[in-house]
């Protein structure tokens, strides 16, 4: 029951015990912009569920994933809808793993796969970071003093950068 309250109201990262039973919920951050620093980065917020049965099989697990309910009032600058399924692109790369031959993901037991689906949303934040520290160098590296002061477009982008990265630090802890 407190798993499932947890998903409906989709509460921030963490991994607890039921008894035998596994439950992680992850705050998932997805990258929705170009990674060479060319734009503005853009993100889609998701929530990851995961249920896994515990000992002694270890053998049903339960992934429940959907677009973040809170990401328009918690992302600054505002954010688009998901429309590209760009936030599911983490399933794609597991369901590839599932299907290579001599997979180990269907030799081993739930536990493995569930620690494999926070390895992969955990490579999803890494790609919004790699991006942020892309962009804000592309930003640094271009010439943004001029007689007139700081342009208020280059001002504004870093200033929304900076909170949005306030925003990535809490869903990280």
């Amino acid at each position: 029951p407190l798993g499932v309250e947890d998903v409906i109201e989709q509460c921030p990262t963490k991994i607890d015990r039921y008894g035998n039973h596994y439950f992680a919920a992850i705050e998932q951050l997805c990258l929705a912009s170009a990674v060479d620093g060319s734009e503005p980065v853009r993100v889609h917020g998701r929530h990851v569920a995961v249920f896994c049965s515990g000992p002694p099989l270890f053998d049903t697990i339960l992934t429940i994933t959907e677009p973040d309910h809170d990401e328009k009032e918690d992302w600054p600058g505002g954010c688009t809808r998901d429309a590209n399924g760009v936030g599911d692109a983490w399933v794609d790369r597991l369901r590839n793993r599932l299907m290579a031959s001599h997979s180990r993901l269907r030799e081993r037991r739930a536990d493995f796969l569930m620690y494999q689906i926070l390895d992969l949303s955990s490579d999803e934040l890494v790609k919004v970071t790699r991006a942020y520290t892309t962009r804000l160098s592309v930003l640094d590296e271009q010439p943004h003093i001029t007689p007139m002061g700081l342009p208020e477009e280059w001002l504004s982008e870093v200033q929304l950068a900076q909170l949005q990265l306030a925003v990535v630090a809490r869903r990280l802890k």
